[in-house]
Order: structure tokens, then sequence, then C-alpha cells
């Protein structure tokens, strides 16, 4: 365990509907305008209400508000903001001693996702692996839809996590301090 997270006292922020700061894009319908920058305006509060980290839901470009149905683990939903605004938040954040934790959905995206939408498309899809299936059809978390990546795919490894160009290693590229696996138990 990293020394630093046995003192943690963490707080989370489920971006949209955190602090509606700084919108600059019209809304969908559902979405409440929380910003990055939002979060970052809020980071004086936080840390006076005594927390040392912040832990952040999903937020990658996304077809959803919860953004857990991932349609790219590089790009920040742009109603959101941009990757500056991250960095921005991430440098601010350490420099009055908070954390930030990003929660990174790696078993499963979007059935939207590129990646997912060549498999539909390309038999020979270089993705083909990337995605469990049973039975001839293609596992979704709980009947959502969120298609399953298949972990044991070295590919999805190191798309995920080992390569030098890895979702986990762009982020931590970013300045992130840790991350929250999502379904882990599974």
């Amino acid at each position: 365990m990293l020394d630093w997270f046995r003192d943690c006292v963490v707080y989370q922020v489920f971006p949209d509907l955190f602090n509606p700061c700084c919108q600059v894009n019209k809304l969908p319908t559902g979405y409440y305008g929380g910003t990055i920058k939002g979060i970052t305006e809020k980071l004086d509060y936080v840390k006076d209400l005594g927390f040392n980290a912040i832990y952040i839901n999903p937020i990658f470009k996304a077809k959803s508000s919860h953004r857990y149905n991932v349609l790219d683990f590089f790009q920040i939903d742009p109603i959101l903001g941009t990757s500056e605004d991250f960095e921005e938040l991430v440098e601010q954040a350490h420099d009055k001693g908070i954390k930030i934790i990003l929660d990174i959905p790696f078993n499963h995206v979007s059935d939207n996702h590129p990646f997912f939408v060549d498999v539909l498309k390309n038999e020979n899809s270089k993705y083909k692996n990337f995605f469990l299936k049973k039975n001839g059809e293609y596992q979704r978390w709980r009947g959502s839809d969120l298609v399953e990546l298949n972990l044991d795919n070295e590919d999805v490894k190191k798309y995920l996590f080992t390569s030098r160009n890895s979702v986990l290693k762009y982020w931590i590229k970013k300045g992130i301090d840790g991350i929250r696996l999502d379904c882990a138990n599974d």
C-alpha cells in the first residue's frame, strides 16, 4: 500500500454533478454541467473540509454523464473540459497537498467504442479478441451498453496497462496519484 494512502481522507466527485462552473458547451438532456474547472475552483473548499485526496469518477469521452461507457480513454469528455484543464487541476491540487485518484473502468467500454464498432463491421478486426463472448453473444456488464473487455487477452492488457502508451501510463504521465479500479470483482 502506498504510504500516502494510509492517511488519506478521500472526497468523491461525480464530475457532471459537482460544480457547473465555466461550462461552455450546450448540454445534452440529462446533464448538469459540472466541469474540471469546477473541480479546480472548489479545491480550497475540499481542503478546508479536511480532505487530502479527491477521487474523481470517469472523465473520459463517453455517451452518458456517468462516463463508464467509454468511447475514448485518451480524451476527456469535451463537456467536462480539456486536457489542459485536467493538468491545471492536478497541478493546483498537488500544490494544496491534495492527491488525485481517477476512476478508470478497465472492465468495459461503450458498445459504440471504435474497437467494438470495428468488430461488428469487420469479421477480421484486429480487436475481435478484445471482447468477451459467450454462446456467440458479446458479454455486457449486467445487460447494459457496457461491452466487457477480455482482460485475459495480452493485447488488451498492453492497451490498458503494460505498453509504453497504455491507458494507465497515459494518465500517470498526466500526474494522477492513484486509480480506482472499477469492477475489480469482475
